[in-house]
């Protein structure tokens, strides 16, 4: 319950900063408005894998990345962690107006990947895990439109 009580405080000092009118229960946030710590994304490097599959294909690509092909990959040294991710349309606000951003041919599915460093992407660990399970036959086949992009952290 703490935590609503802090938020219900937050929104109330927020709102209270927006009108110029004071908050009548004279609330006030236990936690700054603005975010001093860093993402919790610790890796130096994203690397995102983006594709897109044969829609008669989609349970087995599925299937596959989430059983197969992220744990086999998960298991090369320097590979931190690994996240899947799937298209969704997107609005959102920028100068005041609410826009709708399109990407032409953006890939269906993608996967971040939290890397070491870019050298996991060529070590043998990584080439023996890529090819591990039904992947390489039975999906890699069926994916299309592949994109694959690298990412340094800022310092």
């Amino acid at each position: 319950m703490r935590d609503l009580d802090e938020i219900e405080c937050f929104v109330k000092s927020y709102e209270s900063e927006k009108t110029g009118r004071p908050d009548p229960n004279n609330h006030q946030p236990s936690t700054p408005k603005t975010r001093s710590h860093p993402m919790p994304i610790n890796s130096r490097y994203l690397f995102s894998a983006a594709m897109d599959v044969d829609p008669a294909q989609e349970r087995l690509f599925n299937e596959v990345y989430d059983r197969e092909h992220v744990p086999s990959l998960l298991t090369v040294p320097g590979v931190v962690a690994v996240s899947r991710y799937e298209l969704q349309p997107l609005t959102m606000s920028i100068g005041g107006q609410l826009k709708t951003i399109v990407i032409e041919n953006a890939p269906k599915y993608g996967a971040l990947y939290e890397i070491e460093n870019p050298a996991v992407l060529i070590s043998e660990a990584w080439a023996k895990a890529v090819e591990q399970g039904r992947w390489p036959a039975q999906v890699r086949p069926h994916t299309r439109n592949r994109q694959h992009t690298l990412y340094r952290r800022l310092p």
